[in-house]
């Protein structure tokens, strides 16, 4: 078998060394262009120049390579490996499959004008190589198209079934062939069945609820008692995250739920028989296998390092911090390099396809009433970004410089400075809020930099992302710092992407067409150029109704006054 696959690379081989030959050898025999061709750059020439010069020293000096190769072999190989890198091995199968190389492909070339006759004919090889990749590409290409075929459709329930089938089947597949442990430990308190009082009312109620607002209230009840379960536990910078994260995304997605109607559609008995199914299996499983991994097992020998080793080798008593800024910096780096390209696709997909308009409320404010000022309206919260807005600032970065040692780090401060920024959107009493029309793009693409440049800096220690100390005058100092900070700017950018995307005028998109009804606004851009006060709002296009980029509990009734009104 050995030999055959040593014929076949020999015959592969001398086939390139054949059609290269053929592409070199017309260049240079016959008589000189009238026209010459002219050198390149010296940019177009160096990095071919330096590759060459390269391989021509490194080829004679052998021996300086191989403290560079070697590390590379051990990565691949798993274990300890030499390279012997020499001009001259002995007689050895290589040497002896190279001069075959030579040899057929010299007498290929020397009968290529035959070959060409035999072969320009088709006769021999009805078939091309550009006519193989084309079927290929075609094939490829109709083959995606069925694949994808099972999957066409905006609705999400046949996106997000499929993820949830797969959990069923892999937890319970895991849970039918795992052997479970016994529990070493009480893993319950009586704190914890009050927590799971609250996160019951909230799915409950998440169940009966009937407008998407609602749902988005009640499932932060579950999120936020989630928050608590975490306090209780001790995982303090977990508890911190869980609950900003939650104040966060009830704000983003207000915003989203303003631009849909208040009710779901109606669904039949069928599907809504099959999404209450696969929610009782999903919950099943992911409850089964929260069972069997809980209070079974010791803690691991890796968790051990962590929690004895941990300030030794870091420098820091933050496990939670440590763990994701020096032991798992690499893993940090890519999840919030990951989360700045999913911002940054958000918005190309928002520029490209745009907002959907506000939708008008149903309930309607009288227009004696201060809600409908939206200055009157906004007086407490305005009030209040005084005084916290600052607050959480210094929260913010108090958080970020004591996240190595204590509760904190970047990405929590990144999260209670989100929560600044949200204060103060919803202080303003217009979506136009200059506060906010900052350069969030170059916030996420300053973080992945840094975090890149503090992983090289690493080298100087040994490895990619390896934390470097320092002292000064007493106080230890730490390169993990650094990247920390990359953590938080790239978060902050990505908070302030979604709210100033999604929520503030300046920069917005073209609104888009809802049905044959023209959403647009009369401006540039989509947008308006002066505040949306109720005497300056501009009229829609084709209506006569007020602007719809508006919140629409601000915007006064159109309606004559009812009999009890007046």
């Amino acid at each position: 078998m050995v030999v055959l696959v040593g014929l076949v690379m020999v015959v592969a081989a001398s086939f390139t060394f054949a059609y290269s030959a053929r592409m070199i050898l017309p260049v240079f025999p016959g008589p000189p262009m009238e026209e010459p061709p002219r050198e390149g750059s010296v940019g177009f020439l160096l990095p071919v120049a330096v590759v060459s010069l390269a391989g021509v020293v490194l080829g004679l000096a052998g021996p300086i390579a191989e403290p560079l190769l070697t590390p590379a072999a051990q990565a691949v190989l798993g274990e300890k490996a030499e390279t012997d890198l020499a001009l001259w091995h002995g007689v050895n199968p290589a040497l002896l499959m190279s001069l075959a190389v030579i040899a057929l492909g010299s007498v290929l070339v020397a009968f290529r004008h035959p070959l060409e006759r035999l072969l320009g004919d088709r006769k021999l090889l009805p078939f091309t190589a550009i006519g193989i990749t084309e079927s290929l590409r075609d094939g490829s290409i109709a083959l995606g198209r069925r694949v994808g075929d099972v999957t066409r459709s905006d609705a999400p329930f046949g996106h997000l079934a499929w993820p949830l089938v797969m959990l069923v089947v892999l937890a319970g597949g895991g849970l039918a062939i795992a052997r479970v442990d016994p529990v070493h430990a009480p893993i319950t308190r009586p704190t914890d069945w009050i927590l799971l009082f609250l996160v019951t009312v909230g799915v409950v109620l998440a169940n009966v609820a009937h407008t998407r607002m609602t749902i988005v209230v009640v499932v932060g009840v579950a999120g936020f008692a989630m928050s608590l379960f975490f306090f209780t536990l001790g995982a303090v910078d977990v508890a911190l995250t869980q609950l900003m994260i939650e104040t966060l995304t009830l704000v983003v997605i207000v915003l989203v739920l303003a631009r849909l109607p208040d009710t779901f559609h109606r669904t039949g008995r069928a599907r809504l028989a099959m999404a209450g199914v696969l929610a009782v299996l999903t919950g099943a499983a992911a409850g089964l296998g929260t069972w069997a991994f809980t209070g079974r097992r010791d803690l691991s020998e890796v968790g051990r390092t962590f929690l004895t080793e941990g300030e030794e080798l870091t420098g820091g008593t933050n496990v939670v911090n440590t763990i994701l800024v020096d032991f798992r910096a690499l893993d940090t780096l890519g999840e919030f390099v990951v989360l700045g390209v999913a911002a940054l696709a958000v918005i190309v997909a928002l520029e490209g396809r745009g907002l959907l308009p506000y939708r008008p409320s149903p309930r309607r404010a009288r227009v004696a009433e201060a809600v409908e000022d939206p200055v009157s309206n906004t007086i407490i919260l305005r009030v209040t970004d005084r005084f916290l807005g600052p607050l959480l600032l210094v929260l913010s970065a108090y958080l970020f410089l004591r996240g190595h040692n204590a509760p904190g780090g970047g990405f929590v401060s990144a999260l209670v400075l989100g929560a600044g920024i949200s204060l103060i959107y919803l202080a303003a009493p217009d979506d136009r809020v200059s506060r906010l029309s900052r350069a969030y793009v170059t916030l996420i693409g300053w973080g992945a930099i840094i975090g890149v440049v503090t992983g090289l800096a690493g080298y100087a220690d040994g490895s990619f992302l390896r934390p470097l100390h320092a002292s000064l005058g007493g106080i230890k100092l730490t390169s993990a710092l650094v990247f920390d900070l990359a953590v938080y700017l790239a978060v902050a950018g990505i908070i302030l992407a979604a709210i100033s995307r999604l929520g503030t005028t300046a920069g917005r998109p073209p609104l888009r067409k809802v049905g044959t009804q023209e959403e647009a606004m009369v401006g540039r851009g989509g947008t308006v150029d002066e505040p949306h006060h109720p005497d300056t709002a501009p009229r829609l296009a084709t209506t006569g109704e007020r602007d719809r980029t508006r919140a629409p509990w601000l915007e006064p009734s159109l309606d004559p006054p009812t009999e009890k009104e007046r």
